[in-house]
């Protein structure tokens, strides 16, 4: 006991140095992992099927900016702003998902239309038969015309004939889209402007045919548009940097657009705000906890210099615990964040059972003296250490 009396101060000093220590490696190694899949054993078959197809094909969704759809082609123009602005920060935002370009795919269209669609198509197309036959043969302007005008004349001569008999049923009128799409084909030119449209546009759904606008994500009743933001950190810290990021960039540009309302969303996003509150919430926790702990010691021992050892002790032992886990676990969960204020509320307990051995002590002998701590460290130590263990016991498995 000698001993430790004489290195007393280095003892102290050492102490306050690993601490110190503990908590630069804690802040600069210890990650928090904000999945709900760290909850799970990772030897479950789904766990690890959803593990092996984010490493197989990544993930788009993590960060999603949801624009409210007022007018398509305003929410499309913010859609193309944004995208500029965060193409300005490559390291946090590898890849914008948010259009793509029909162009692509417009050769193969028709794979992508529903079966009312393509009935439509061919319906449409079996009631030309006799027009595209006669076009085919001769495909000249006066023979189009001449066709039209056959087409339209069977129809007018049918209506003359029996439209007054009320028993038969009408026949359907001829389909005009050919000629007019051919009319403003010539008005286009005699204006001396280009005319783009194909003569069987009128065939296919508008869709395909006028791709402005096209290509980008909007929900199935037209309300909102989805751009899809893959972040590249991985870990609470830099998601947290990447979504702060990403909101203040959203907001620079909605403040170009007045009345354009938008927002971040995603699972990367709703698991960074919760464990933003649920880190607020800890942190809370664990002052009141130690400031209550230390307001009831003041009112226990009677004396400020006792609880104040007693609290500083504290502290230190949490700050090793937090090194010690950072090194041997790595990380922390939803669950484990807690252990914090648990430690606060569990170790108190030893303090007290020791500066009560040490009151007792001091009344027997009347006076406090190197002794009476020796006497009371000896004495103390068996009995705090041996349900200290059982005790940690179940804190163990934090991995898990």
């Amino acid at each position: 006991m000698r001993g430790f009396r004489r290195f007393a101060w280095p003892l102290v000093a050492a102490a306050v140095v690993l601490a110190a220590v503990s908590v630069y490696y804690t802040v600069t190694h210890l990650s928090i992992r904000t999945s709900r899949n760290d909850l799970v054993a990772s030897d479950q078959h789904l766990v690890q099927q959803s593990e092996k197809m984010d490493r197989a094909f990544g993930g788009r969704d993590g960060m999603v900016v949801v624009v409210e759809n007022g007018h398509p082609q305003r929410a499309i123009k913010f859609a193309n702003d944004l995208a500029a602005e965060l193409q300005r920060y490559p390291d946090h935002f590898p890849e914008l998902f948010y259009h793509i370009d029909p162009e692509r795919l417009k050769r193969s269209a028709l794979l992508y239309l529903d079966l009312p669609d393509l009935d439509k198509i061919k319906d449409g197309l079996l009631k030309q038969q006799d027009l595209l036959s006669g076009l085919a043969a001769d495909p000249s302007l006066t023979n189009f015309y001449g066709l039209v005008n056959d087409q339209i004349a069977r129809a007018m001569i049918g209506e003359v004939f029996t439209g007054f008999l009320g028993d038969q049923e009408k026949a359907d009128l001829p389909d005009l889209s050919l000629l007019n799409t051919s009319l403003r084909g010539l008005s286009a030119s005699l204006e001396g402007r280009q005319f783009q449209e194909s003569l069987f546009s009128g065939f296919f759904p508008k869709e395909l045919n006028d791709l402005e606008g096209a290509g980008y994500f909007f929900t199935d009743n037209d309300k909102f548009l989805l751009f899809l933001v893959t972040p590249k950190g991985d870990g609470y810290a830099s998601r947290s940097q990447d979504l702060a990021l990403l909101r203040k960039t959203v907001d620079q540009v909605k403040a170009r657009y007045p009345g354009l309302e938008a927002g971040v969303t995603g699972p990367d996003a709703l698991e960074a705000d919760e464990m933003s509150s649920s880190m607020k919430d800890i942190t809370l926790a664990t002052w009141l906890s130690l400031l209550g702990q230390l307001g009831l010691l003041i009112l226990f021992f009677r004396s400020l210099r006792r609880t104040l050892v007693e609290g500083t002790v504290l502290v230190l032992g949490l700050c090793w615990t937090f090194g010690l886990v950072t090194l041997v676990v790595g990380h922390l969960n939803l669950l484990s964040l807690i252990f914090a204020p648990l430690m606060l509320g569990l170790t108190v307990d030893y303090g007290i059972h020791w500066f009560c051995r040490l009151e007792e002590e001091e009344a027997t002998a009347g006076h406090l003296s190197a002794e009476v701590l020796t006497r009371t460290f000896f004495r103390s130590a068996p009995e705090l250490c041996m349900p200290g263990w059982p005790r940690w016991s179940p804190l163990c498995p934090w991995r898990s």
